[in-house]
């Protein structure tokens, strides 16, 4: 089963980018927080990284290179705030 890692802010009153990927025979990891997430990645061994930087409330540019270098080579997903 592939895993997903999806990095997001705690959706709290926000619907989840986790939730909706849930039940879609696809395994689902979140990590809220940046950092956790780098240093997890080798744990989570994903095969697809979606960062949500519209929950974060930043453009996420430099959190998806940092990802992307420690990542192995594995795809990444940016969703990014409307502008």
């Amino acid at each position: 089963m592939p895993t997903i890692l999806v990095v997001e802010r705690e959706a709290g009153h926000n619907p989840s980018l986790a939730s909706s990927l849930r039940g879609r025979s696809v395994a689902v990891v979140v990590e809220n927080d940046f950092r956790s997430a780098i240093d997890n990645m080798a744990v989570h061994d994903p095969d697809l990284v979606v960062l949500d930087s519209a929950s974060m409330r930043t453009s996420g540019v430099r959190m998806a290179r940092q990802l992307i270098q420690s990542g192995d080579g594995v795809p990444l997903i940016r969703l990014a705030p409307a502008e």
